[in-house]
């Protein structure tokens, strides 16, 4: 018989999404499925909580758990445990999974094996030189300098709201993104922003699409991808430079195709190992007794810093419903 756990969801994007997955389709909710007896309820044990709607969580007594592939580190005055996207060691309180690993878990994991498996043939669906599919810049506007650099050369497509410049429609909730890209010789993958451990899906759907990705961002990043099979933007000294790589790839069709052919990962099994030692780490969490299972401090210093943040995010729901206040903000923004 399965341990019955008490569970409130807390802080995901609208309609209960997180990197664009519905909650109960992640491989955390199926985990929880598979070895316990999970009721949702307010009165929970535990708390599952993540960045949207930041500190919603703040104020409630319960185990609490942050899990979120987005540019956040925890404050573990805040929460007990957290499965994120930085590599921080702190205990048993926290486990990296790479942002890039979300939605990977399932039949997209098949991407681990890949080797050796294309040759001249796959260059006719190839009628496409690269892409970009972003919905905004990324820090110092890496995105648009290596976009505007590269386009000097080729025509490269953006079907996203940033920098649009084709009719294709492309979403991160179904297969379009990954259809449009496999079109292309290569993908821009620009993280919006650069910090270690920090990589998101872009450089896995790329790979995923059969496409040479482009990659700039989490600075570790040859520590888990295989780097002769994409373009680490960071190991040049200028985007020129990168985009003289790009060209010289682009007409060589053999050194094309042996970038292609590379494994995606350093390690085998790779995706599968890191969901093992996932799910090992979320039965650690609640297969302890309830009473020790806590690990932030509810005393002095953290228990000021909760309190502050709870009267904090009451004001702010407050002002945010107050249609003088947003009217008032509204006409400032325009003095800016």
């Amino acid at each position: 018989m399965k341990k019955q756990v008490k569970v409130k969801f807390v802080g995901f994007q609208s309609g209960g999404y997180i990197n664009g997955i519905k909650l109960k389709n992640t491989w955390l909710y199926k985990v929880l499925d598979k070895h316990f007896d999970i009721i949702e309820c307010e009165d929970a044990d535990y708390v599952i909580c993540s960045c949207f709607n930041l500190y919603e969580y703040c104020g409630m007594n319960q185990i609490r758990i942050m899990y979120s592939g987005e540019n956040y580190v925890p404050d573990y005055n805040l929460v007990d445990y957290s499965i994120c996207s930085y590599p921080i060691s702190f205990g048993d309180r926290n486990f990296f999974l790479p942002a890039s690993l979300f939605g990977y878990d399932g039949e997209r994991k098949s991407v681990e094996d890949r080797k050796n498996c294309f040759d001249k043939s796959i260059l006719e669906n190839k009628t496409k030189f690269a892409n970009l599919i972003a919905s905004y810049d990324s820090e110092n506007n890496n995105r648009s300098k290596l976009f505007n650099e590269l386009s000097k050369y080729k025509f490269v497509d953006s079907p996203g709201k940033f920098l649009n410049n084709c009719d294709a429609v492309v979403r991160f909730q179904d297969n379009s993104k990954v259809e449009f890209q496999k079109q292309c010789k290569f993908s821009l993958c620009v993280e919006s922003a650069v910090s270690t451990g920090f990589n998101t899906e872009k450089i896995m759907d790329a790979f995923y699409a059969e496409t040479i990705p482009i990659y700039y961002g989490d600075p570790e990043i040859a520590k888990i991808f295989n780097p002769k099979a994409f373009i680490n933007v960071s190991d040049y000294g200028s985007i020129e430079e990168v985009v003289k790589k790009i060209i010289e790839i682009d007409n060589d069709d053999e050194l094309y195709l042996k970038m292609l052919n590379e494994p995606v990962f350093n390690e085998e099994k790779f995706i599968t190992k890191t969901f093992e030692e996932a799910e090992k780490y979320i039965i650690h969490i609640f297969e302890q007794p309830i009473e020790k299972a806590g690990r932030r401090s509810k005393v002095y210093w953290p228990l000021g810093h909760e309190e502050f943040l709870v009267k904090a995010t009451k004001t702010h729901k407050f002002l945010y419903k107050n249609k003088l206040y947003l009217f008032l903000k509204n006409i400032l923004r325009k003095f800016r």
